[in-house]
């Protein structure tokens, strides 16, 4: 069915159609490589076999299979929402084809009833124009408003009923043009207008191009240099340099793309999250409190939380690093904990054997030295 594009008056101005226009809280699990608020430390091995920690506000707990696989299959629903809305979207981009005609060549496409136009010939020719390019069929029509007034409660309904009763397909935009009967008697004439079009014309007279159209038209009917014809001619002249243009379509369709967008991204941080969950919650995961190392036999020690040695020789969890901070040593990158720690103890025990060494020395020395001197002075 036909729908009004909008319209215009002199003592209006002009509208657009209406028929154009168409947080809670909860708490969740939360991983991450840095520390935050509330945060625990947990330690797991990666697949080379070095230690990688991460801070969990909650202790991880594997998730269930069946849990994941539901919630992906939920989220199928809104990719393909947001496949479909980006494809939509985009469509704007795509070349403007103009329509293939089904209706008959008219003879006329101007139905002047109240004699206003004065160059019927000029507009004919201008309104062929607009046909070759677009495919749609322009129609303007003239009336006097006591031809509706009576029988109407608007120019919109006596339109629609015109386009409906003259045309049979949805391939035509009819514009219809009404004054008083005593026109020529007035000073001010309180002119009216009215765009009705099919279906079939929505993507070429889009509601960016017919608000260009809409103001041209009612700029040169207010204008006194510019008679109804006349007016009308240049409008439809005008709209020749950007009916058939997608730049046109670029403002109608940002909102769509903007909103495509911002949904797709969205979507992919929670498929994103759902994932990073999933492979985070099934790892083997032991609970650090602190950086304080303690080897007891072959249990290493961090804080509450313990492991064992490996038969490989190295702590399990290696974390020389926090001794290297505490003692200001400096440890190479590459050098084995078990082998450091073992030579940290070597090297403290040597340094106090040869403190008490130097202790027992230094007092055998000097009682030698007065039972010398002693001797001698006896």
């Amino acid at each position: 069915m036909p729908h009004s594009s909008g319209g215009g008056s002199h003592s209006g101005g002009s509208h657009h159609s209406s028929s154009h226009g168409r947080r809670g809280g909860g708490s969740s699990v939360r991983y991450s490589r840095r520390p935050f608020r509330n945060a625990r430390r947990f330690m797991y091995y990666n697949r080379s076999g070095e230690p990688c920690y991460i801070y969990s506000n909650t202790t991880p707990k594997p998730m269930n299979i069946a849990i994941f696989i539901f919630q992906m299959i939920f989220l199928i629903p809104f990719v393909l929402a947001g496949i479909f809305t980006s494809f939509t979207g985009f469509l704007v981009f795509r070349p403007t084809k103009p329509l293939k005609p089904v209706y008959s060549e008219p003879q006329t496409r101007i139905m002047d009833f109240a004699d206003v136009i004065d160059n019927s010939s000029e507009l004919e020719a201008v309104l062929k124009d607009f046909e070759e390019l677009t495919g749609i069929s322009p129609c303007v029509a003239t009336v006097y408003d006591s031809m509706w007034k009576n029988n109407y409660t608007s120019l919109e309904n006596y339109a629609f009923d015109m386009y409906v009763n003259t045309f049979e397909d949805e391939q035509h935009f009819l514009v219809v043009y009404s004054e008083p009967d005593n026109a020529a008697e007035l000073d001010f004439v309180d002119w009216s207008w009215e765009g009705m079009q099919g279906n079939d014309t929505d993507p070429i007279i889009t509601q960016s191009n017919f608000s260009r159209f809409q103001s041209d038209l009612q700029m040169y009917l207010t204008k006194d240099s510019y008679s109804v014809g006349q007016a009308f001619t240049q409008a439809f002249k005008n709209s020749e340099d950007y009916i058939m243009s997608n730049n046109s379509n670029l403002s109608a369709a940002a909102p769509v793309i903007i909103f495509a967008v911002i949904w797709n991204l969205i979507v992919f941080v929670m498929i994103f999250s759902i994932i990073k969950s999933f492979i985070c919650s099934r790892r083997n995961y032991v609970e650090v409190k602190n950086d304080d190392m303690n080897i007891n036999g072959d249990v290493v020690t961090f804080g509450k939380a313990s492991g064992s040695v490996t038969s490989s020789g190295a702590v399990d969890p290696p974390d020389y690093r926090s001794y290297q901070q505490r003692t200001n040593t400096n440890v190479p990158d590459d050098y084995n904990t078990m082998d450091y720690e073992q030579n940290l103890s070597s090297e403290s025990y040597k340094d106090s054997y040869d403190d008490d060494n130097y202790s027992s020395d230094s007092v055998i020395d000097e009682s030698s030295d007065d039972m010398i001197d002693d001797t001698k002075y006896l």
